[in-house]
């Protein structure tokens, strides 16, 4: 009775087990890329103009696809660390913003959620601080680098142009 039984199950949980993996397409681990620096003039972050240099890239992005094939979420972990420069005057200083991150897809838009260390950078709101603890923006754009505007920002937030004056 106990074969018959454990036939009976297997018959049924075979093709849904081997049906499942056909449904989600398997996450894609990818290297994400980043300039060697990015230069904003003098006004657009603070008042001086600002390169952002990156040091040390070992971020990777992690991203999951719906049954369509389209990205719903990319998880973006690794080493990042920064120098940034003061190119009116070169005093300069060196920031860990490894995060980590979470990309969600909405449609045209995505949602950044960056937690741990992380720096922002908003050439429209003039502003260039490193956040530790959670920032979320949301807008039209790309992952690397993210350049969208700030929804809500928790945590110790470090404005960065009075320390490279």
């Amino acid at each position: 009775m106990r074969r018959v039984a454990a036939v009976v199950i297997l018959s049924i949980l075979m093709p849904l087990a081997l049906a499942a993996p056909a449904a989600a397409a398997k996450p894609d681990r990818e290297f994400l890329p980043a300039p060697e620096f990015i230069d904003f003039a003098a006004g657009e972050l603070c008042a001086f103009p600002v390169r952002i240099n990156v040091l040390i890239n070992k971020e990777y992005g992690t991203t999951f696809f719906d049954e369509s094939g389209l990205p719903t979420r990319t998880l973006v972990s690794g080493r990042l660390v920064l120098g940034l420069v003061n190119l009116a005057t070169s005093k300069s200083v060196v920031v860990n913003a490894s995060g980590p991150g979470l990309v969600v897809y909405e449609g045209d838009n995505i949602r950044v959620t960056l937690r741990g260390r992380s720096l922002i950078f908003l050439p429209t709101d003039h502003l260039l601080y490193l956040n530790t603890g959670q920032v979320v923006e949301f807008g039209n754009g790309t992952i690397q680098p993210v350049v969208l505007p700030v929804i809500s920002q928790i945590g110790r937030r470090v404005d960065y142009c009075p320390i490279l004056a």
